[in-house]
């Protein structure tokens, strides 16, 4: 009992050292996975902006009315219903990973339309949102689980592009032996990014949509 109690926080932290050793181990992979996410998000968040009309190609008709139940976050959600909220957005958020992980072995082609994808979604409703006079409230939604959620989802293209760059530049090892290699890797990536989405899920789930106010909405964000 005593050897399992003091080696329990020693293997949190190992497993942290192995997760940030993995992702610093292919930097090209997350700098390619940052630009095909935030480069469209923001294409999509100005085109918006600038072109309001293109909302009705960019923009999920659920969203061309809407109206916050609060000018602080988006959604409020009874308190009997929100572990069943968290449960859903952890299992499509861990499914989202799972693609982009997966889909590297299509030499990155499929991860890299589902981080499109996904950044011009988000862009293009922060957008309109924003231009609707309702940014806060969509930033008070994002604020509390955004930073940990959207890390993941770069993280999991990581470990696609990984994937990706061991069937296309194997260098001295057969690709077979390359691909072994980088899916070890690239598997404690997405090992790491199941677990923040997890965190992720259930303060998306249980707190954003509470009535808490702005300021402990950036509180949880710094924390985490």
């Amino acid at each position: 009992y005593a050897y399992s109690q003091s080696s329990a926080p020693l293997n949190w932290r190992a497993s942290y050292d192995v997760f940030a050793r993995s992702v610093r181990a292919v930097p090209a992979a997350l700098l390619l996975s940052n630009l095909m996410f935030w480069i469209p998000l923001l294409l999509a968040f100005f085109t918006v902006q600038l072109n309001p009309i293109m909302a009705v190609e960019l923009v999920p008709p659920e969203f061309y009315n809407f109206e916050p139940p609060s000018a602080d976050h988006m959604h409020e959600i009874p308190q009997l219903t929100r572990p069943v909220v968290a449960t859903s957005i952890i299992a499509n958020n861990i499914q989202v990973t799972l693609l982009l992980f997966a889909l590297g072995l299509t030499c990155g082609l499929g991860t890299t339309a589902v981080l499109i994808f996904n950044g011009v979604h988000i862009g293009a409703v922060a957008g309109w949102m924003t231009y609707q006079g309702q940014g806060r409230a969509i930033l008070g939604w994002i604020l509390p689980h955004g930073s940990t959620e959207l890390i993941a989802i770069i993280l999991a293209g990581t470990a696609g592009y990984a994937l990706a760059d061991a069937i296309l530049a194997p260098g001295l090892l057969t690709r077979v032996e390359a691909l072994k290699k980088a899916g070890l890797l690239a598997l404690k990536i997405e090992l790491g990014c199941m677990f923040m989405l997890l965190v992720a899920g259930l303060i998306e789930g249980l707190v954003s949509p509470s009535s808490i106010g702005f300021g402990p909405r950036i509180v949880i964000l710094v924390s985490s």
